[in-house]
């Protein structure tokens, strides 16, 4: 259900560990530090029985997340994808089990703070039932006592704000979702960390670096989620006025010609939510078994005329288009689209609602961003999107853009539910089909595309 200005209630972090600029390749085989060392030296000398996990968290890795994938946002000036951490206990508690958690990655200048502190280990982790307790820069296991009177508490169902000797510890909880940042209050510089764990998944976002954004490493869990798209132009009969009238247009001139193209649509209000920001209305609902958006934008200062679309559309019809991981906040989700196979999707452009080589001039009323304007060489880049505005609702988020391509003026909006989260994106306009017949200024067989993103 789409809500009117509700904010992102949680955001998603990356990574823990930061690193000097160096050169390094990939990984491919396990990375060896000295945690994992001395307990496997431990654990051969007490001829240890296996250790068994007795306790369940579900905000930690299940047994099976021994070796989980991660997206790598920033890693210093290393050119990598992606990167596995390895997950392994190493001792168990009357209260709890304890886990090593270490990036695998290529042994490098930068991986050691002052040569001592091993940035590809993240610690050792005391995993309660309510709980996890982190101690970092520790070689030998900690017993149970020093997890309780020297850690540091990185997931818990209570939300708190701890500060020892200058390093805060702030924990917050929204929707399964636990958020633990770690940062110096006492230089601007100071190292900064951010676990996110998520019920279910674990560790699922982790960052990390210096005041400032410097040397970040940032990391995302692999757990993509389906984008299904549904294409009205794929799916009209050109033959047949009624499968046309699923994508209208027309310039409505007053409130009465606005609520008759809504009639088309709608029976009654009961049937749809309306969004209104950024001069730009947006009605979205749901008739019998098809899900109905009809927008109506004034491209002037005066409150008429407005261009007025409306669609209808089958959610059975819905292919998988692409796939993202649903951990960043808001529009930064885009950046982790790929295509179906797993490589760069190819239509990533066609969605954005910036782009790195368009020039902007950004607007701004009482210090916030109310729309960008925005145009690029179409000799060099082509026509499509070419030039065109970018509306920001009052969060300061993407909600609508008016663009231009060869076949006229498109739209493309995008919405977002209560959470923030980004749950669909429409996009829409240039050339009708043909005039519906019993009324010419109306256009029907309107371009259409949805894009929905699965939670």
């Amino acid at each position: 259900m789409y809500m009117k200005n509700k904010k992102l209630g949680w955001c998603v972090a990356g990574l823990m560990v930061a690193m000097v600029m160096c050169s390094c390749g990939k990984s491919t085989d396990s990375v060896s530090n000295k945690n994992e060392e001395v307990v496997e030296e431990k654990q051969s000398k007490e001829n240890a029985e296996e250790i068994v996990s007795e306790v369940k968290n579900s905000y930690f890795f299940d047994a099976s997340q021994e070796n989980p994938t991660y997206t790598v946002n920033a890693f210093l000036e290393e050119d990598v994808d992606e990167v596995d951490l390895k997950v392994e206990q190493v001792a168990s508690y009357d209260n709890g089990d304890v886990y090593t958690i270490n990036i695998q990655y290529d042994d490098c200048p930068g991986r050691y703070y002052y040569d001592v502190t091993d940035r590809f280990n993240l610690g050792f982790f005391y995993v309660t039932d309510s709980k996890i307790i982190t101690i970092r820069e520790q070689e030998d296991v900690p017993r149970e006592d020093e997890f309780i009177s020297e850690g540091i508490v990185v997931c818990d169902t209570e939300d708190s704000t701890t500060n020892n000797d200058g390093e805060e510890v702030e924990i917050t909880n929204e929707d399964g979702t636990c958020r633990c940042s770690i940062y110096n209050t006492l230089i601007e510089s100071g190292f900064y960390s951010t676990f996110v764990w998520t019920e279910g998944k674990g560790l699922t976002c982790f960052r990390s670096g210096y005041g400032a954004e410097g040397e970040p490493i940032e990391l995302v869990l692999q757990d993509y989620r389906d984008i299904k798209s549904i294409s009205l132009l794929d799916l009209y009969d050109f033959d047949d006025d009624s499968s046309l009238e699923n994508g209208m247009y027309t310039q409505v001139t007053d409130e009465a010609s606005e609520e008759e193209f809504l009639s088309y649509f709608y029976n009654d209000d009961s049937q749809y939510e309306v969004i209104e920001d950024a001069g730009a209305e947006v009605y979205v609902g749901k008739v019998e078994d098809k899900n109905v958006f009809v927008s109506f934008v004034s491209n002037s200062n005066s409150e008429y005329p407005k261009e007025a679309y409306g669609f209808k559309y089958s959610p059975s019809d819905a292919v998988k288009e692409a796939k993202y991981i649903p951990y960043q906040e808001g529009i930064e989700v885009l950046d982790g689209i790929k295509s179906i196979d797993g490589k760069e999707y190819q239509y990533i452009d066609e969605i954005k609602p910036l782009l790195d080589y368009q020039e902007k001039e950004y607007i701004r009323e009482d210090g916030k961003i109310v729309k960008v304007e925005y145009s690029s060489d179409s000799e060099e880049y082509g026509t499509y999107n070419s030039s065109g505005t970018l509306y920001y609702d009052s969060q300061e988020r993407p909600f609508y853009k008016s663009y231009y391509v060869t076949s006229g003026s498109k739209y493309m909006f995008y919405l977002y539910d209560e959470e923030g989260k980004l749950m669909q994106i429409f996009d829409f306009g240039g050339m009708a089909y043909k005039g519906l017949e019993e009324n010419q200024d109306i256009e029907i067989g309107v371009d259409f595309k949805t894009y929905i993103f699965e939670r």
